[in-house]
């Protein structure tokens, strides 16, 4: 359930001395923000203050999360704060808050990037060693909670071939491998996996394997 959700999700993040979090889907343009927020445990007034000034449509974090498949660090994100007032604005009521310290772990998608993942405040500190946790609890955090509130995504339609391919890349092996598996050509192999990257919006093979697994397509 939700409830428990969260209580699971806020025991992981004290292990490391984080307090609060939000998992929530990227908004379009014009949409608000309460309409894809899916779970979170932030500090009291926060959300409403963020919903009522619209901060989404300036937060840098949001931004970034459509240009990056990587977790980076919300001071981080990148903006000009004497071009960019509006973010600028966000930014310092963040840290009025005390959530500006934290990590921001972009969620990939079938057709591109369709949400984030914050975890922070407090006195945290980041490192290599709690990072691997972090990205994993955000992921695995972002499916459960999209679950809970019905939202299921559309699977892209794959050939038997396209999945074949994904399969043999997932276990290691690399287009001329692949081709002797399958008695395909290396360049036969290389144009399936460009097209299934196609369809799935991934960047990278190892990408497209990702995604093709979450959606347990393989």
């Amino acid at each position: 359930t939700r409830p428990e959700l969260i209580v699971v999700i806020r025991r992981v993040l004290n292990r490391v001395g984080f307090e609060y979090f939000s998992i929530n889907f990227l908004p379009e343009p014009q949409q608000s923000f309460k309409d894809v927020v899916l779970l979170n445990h932030l500090p009291p007034g926060w959300l409403q203050l963020y919903i009522r000034e619209d901060f989404a449509r300036a937060d840098p974090s949001i931004r970034h999360c459509h240009s990056t498949t990587s977790p980076f660090e919300y001071k981080d994100s990148p903006f000009d704060p004497i071009l960019e007032p509006e973010t600028l604005k966000v930014v310092q009521r963040a840290s009025d808050f005390s959530i500006s310290n934290g990590l921001v772990v972009p969620v990939a998608g079938l057709h591109g990037m369709v949400g984030g993942v914050w975890m922070g405040g407090g006195d945290a500190e980041l490192d290599s060693r709690s990072n691997p946790l972090l990205h994993l609890l955000a992921l695995y955090s972002f499916d459960q909670a999209r679950h809970l509130a019905g939202v299921v995504e559309a699977k892209s339609v794959l050939t038997s071939r396209e999945l074949e391919v994904l399969k043999w890349t997932a276990s290691g092996n690399g287009a001329e491998e692949i081709g002797r598996i399958l008695s395909i050509s290396k360049r036969t192999v290389e144009w399936h996996l460009q097209i299934a990257m196609q369809k799935l919006g991934a960047k990278t093979r190892t990408h497209a394997v990702i995604l093709a697994y979450r959606a347990r397509l393989i």
